[in-house]
């Protein structure tokens, strides 16, 4: 505790090991945290390093890890890693990482329209990062329809689809459809807060509820 108070003033951006929001840091530890963070306002981002990445699922680890960064306050998470030697190797020695391949080093038979030629693990990253945009636009438009004096009843039920979301998607990630049925339930209450705000204020723009990019990165 001593540690991370004394490290706090000088920190911009503290980026947490995935596991810490959930098993590795006794309530305790995770409570100290939130109070240092919250006493200092640093950003958070978050990070994974398992592997090798070849055997690790597009849903349940790269795609959920925008949803957890969400979940814990998190404006930016990223992974070890994009690119690695040998993509195309399983059997060099290295542990394999990387997301994308090379179309020089590819097998004759793999179409080169790209340069990279990227796995099902980065396809599921780059829904990750849309995923949390839908997040994010549903938290904006809150935070918009409340100042503008918007029904309490459509706030709240519009928090409520938030929270329950995001909790169903951490605890079920290989539920079949679960992440897009999750953005329809998005949208639907990003479109209702648009329509009880327009009367409560008159007008109401859904660009307001456009969020900043999410910060991405995929090490290395």
């Amino acid at each position: 505790v001593q540690l991370l108070q004394a490290l706090a003033p000088y920190v911009d951006i503290w980026c947490v090991y995935y596991r810490h929001f959930t098993s590795e840091l006794s309530p305790e530890q995770q409570q100290t945290f939130k109070t240092v963070r919250e006493q200092h306002r640093f950003q958070v981002w978050t990070y994974a390093c398992d592997g090798p990445g070849k055997n690790l699922s597009p849903d349940t680890y790269y795609r959920r890890l925008s949803w957890l960064a969400f979940s814990q306050g998190a404006t930016g998470a990223g992974f070890w890693c994009y690119y690695g030697p040998d993509p195309w190797d399983d059997y060099s020695g290295d542990i394999h990482y990387e997301l994308v391949y090379t179309a020089a080093d590819a097998p004759p038979d793999v179409p080169r329209i790209e340069a990279f030629i990227p796995s099902r693990r980065w396809e599921a990253w780059r829904e990750a990062t849309e995923d949390y945009e839908y997040l994010h636009q549903l938290q904006a438009a809150i935070e918009t329809a409340r100042k503008a004096g918007t029904d309490p009843a459509a706030i709240a039920q519009a928090e409520s689809t938030l929270q329950s979301v995001v909790v169903e998607v951490l605890e079920k990630p290989t539920v079949p459809g679960r992440y897009n049925q999750a953005r329809r339930e998005l949208t639907q209450q990003i479109m209702r807060l648009g329509r009880a705000s327009r009367h409560a204020q008159g007008q109401w723009r859904f660009a307001d509820s456009l969020p900043q990019k999410m910060h991405r990165e995929g090490g290395q």
